[in-house]
Order: structure tokens, then sequence, then C-alpha cells
């Protein structure tokens, strides 16, 4: 996967049907031969859908989670498979259900996909079973653990070898609670300015109260504080009730929000800039390998100068008009 290969987005069946069906027409219908009238069923309506798009924003890619916690409509594009995309929309989808605090999760595997679903947790249930003429066996996935390490972040570590006090250095986060850990401890020491550049403002890792506390005490004590966002998309944000969306309500004024312009639109990178001296940076939003490059001033304000024209040519999200904030 590279920064201009692809990029998943959340997405709805009452905006974003037309993209869903083309790519589950193209893989189940045509391909798969799957009678058209079993394709669509009720669930549509009501689940989270996502869409893979390519560097031209066209869908090549789709999945949904079912208010049950049930995953499926799994379709990729034929030439877009083997890159990652698939596992890339499962991904999305196990976040979702974190988030919403659904487990176990359970998806009806077709049977030559068994070990692509095991590699990400899934365990088999039961035998194999016909569905539209194709054998398929239930999976399962149990997500507790990581919606109680959700709803309790711990703390991160830095090396012993640095002060406390002045730490410098960059450090490397190989997980989720890494991150998560990471980035609380750098908002913690944060003076006056947060820049942030998010898909969907990280839900797993940011939408904690530790998190939104840190930007808090910044927008509310800081002398001419400045925070902004760049949120790539924000209508997940806003159906999921983020408390950092609703911070940035109360506070208009002093959190500002924007959404990349199509140019940016399929830059999957995502980073946190602290003040002048400090930088978290992913290469993909979907994953949380990131750098922790602290006191690295030179790499930082690069970085901030990339921020400062990003947002130059930014716009109101839509989603967030809405919320009336600018």
């Amino acid at each position: 996967m590279t920064i201009s290969d692809y990029y998943i987005e959340p997405a709805s069946w009452a905006h974003d049907r037309i993209d869903i069906k083309l790519v589950r027409t193209k893989v189940f219908i045509i391909e798969q031969q799957v009678p058209e009238h079993e394709e669509w069923d009720q669930d549509d309506e009501t689940a989270t859908h996502f869409l893979a798009r390519d560097h031209k924003s066209r869908p090549i890619g789709t999945a949904r989670l079912t208010t049950d916690g049930r995953i499926g409509r799994m379709a990729v594009s034929s030439r877009w498979r083997g890159r990652g995309v698939g596992a890339a929309l499962l991904r999305s989808c196990i976040e979702q259900a974190i988030v919403r605090r659904m487990t176990p999760l359970r998806l009806a595997a077709q049977d030559y996909a068994l070990p692509f679903y095991a590699k990400q947790g899934f365990v088999p249930e039961g035998e194999l079973f016909d569905d539209v003429g194709i054998p398929h066996r239930w999976m399962r996935l149990d997500v507790s653990d990581q919606i109680q390490s959700s709803l309790h972040p711990a703390r991160m570590e830095f090396p012993e070898s640095i002060p406390e006090g002045s730490r410098s250095g960059i450090y490397e986060a190989r997980s989720l609670s890494e991150y998560r850990d990471g980035l609380i401890e750098c908002l913690n020491n944060a003076h006056r300015r947060i820049l942030i550049k998010t898909q969907d403002l990280d839900p797993l890792a940011m939408n904690t109260d530790d998190v939104v506390s840190a930007i808090r005490r910044v927008a509310t004590t800081a002398t001419r504080p400045d925070i902004r966002i760049l949120i790539h998309d924000s209508k997940q944000a806003v159906m999921n009730g983020h408390r950092l969306i609703q911070l940035a309500r109360r506070l208009q004024s002093v959190i500002l929000c924007r959404m990349p312009s199509p140019e940016h639109q399929s830059d999957t990178r995502a980073w946190v800039l602290i003040d002048d001296h400090t930088e978290i940076f992913r290469n993909f939003s979907d994953r949380y390998d990131a750098s922790f490059r602290i006191n690295q001033r030179q790499e930082v304000r690069q970085r901030i100068r990339e921020f400062e024209q990003i947002w130059q040519i930014a716009h109101p999200a839509p989603d967030l008009q809405r919320l009336d904030l600018g």
C-alpha cells in the first residue's frame, strides 16, 4: 500500500449505495454468479458500510458491519486483490465494532478465504454450509480485551535512558495501545499548539477522556492557543458522537476544523504536531505503527509548514458545518 494507491472511508447505504452496488455487482453477481435477489437485503439499510477507493476516488472494495456484530459482503475488485485492500476493510469493520462495544464478531467466510480471516484472529465455528451454491463456514472473533483497553488506556513509558524533563529522540509504537499511551503522554506536555491531520479522528485512540482532557486544558488555559484539525472524513466521527467533535462544538472559536482539498484526499498519512518540538507520525491512518519525534525541532517545523500548506487550501467539512464549526 502506498499513499497514492487507495484509502478506506466509512459509507452509508443512503448516500453511497451506487458505489457499494457497483463493487458487489462485479464481484458477487457477475464473478461468483450469486442471484441478484440474494445479494441485497434489509441489513444494507442499517449496517455501517466501508468503501475502499483508488487515488481517483473510484470504488474498488466494500464491506459492512451489521447492527448485531456481523461482518460481511466483503468484496474487492479483481485487479486490486492481493494488495491489502481486503485486510484494510476488515480492520475498519473491527475497529468500528470496538468503538461500538460489539463482541463477539461473526462472519460467514467462503471456504477458500478461511486462512485470510484466521490471520486477523477469527476462529472457525461449526461445519461448512452452502450459501447460494458457495461453501461457507462461520467464524468468530472476541474483541472484549480491545474494548476494555479502549475504555481504560494504560500509560506509555518512554525509555529510561532519557531523563524526565529533557527527553529527546525518536521512539516507535507498534500497536494501538503503545500509540495511544504515547499520544496521551505527549498531549499532556503540550503548551499552546496542537495540529492534527487525521482520517476520522482515530476513535480508538482519540475518543478517550485522557485525550479530550489534555486538549481541553490547552484550549482553555493557554495564551493564544492554536488547535486545528484536518479531518478527511468527519461523517463517522459525527455519527459516533466523538468527544473531540463535541469539544470543538463548545469551543468553536478555539478549536478549528477543516477538510483537506480534493488534491489531498488520497493522502493516507496522519500526524499530531505539538508546539514546535513533537511530532507523532503514521504513514497509514488505518494502522498504529507510529514514530514519536521528541525535540526533533527541525523535522517538526518542516511538518508544520506542510500542515500550513494543506490548511490554507482546505475547506469546511460539510458534516461539521452542520455543527457550526469552521
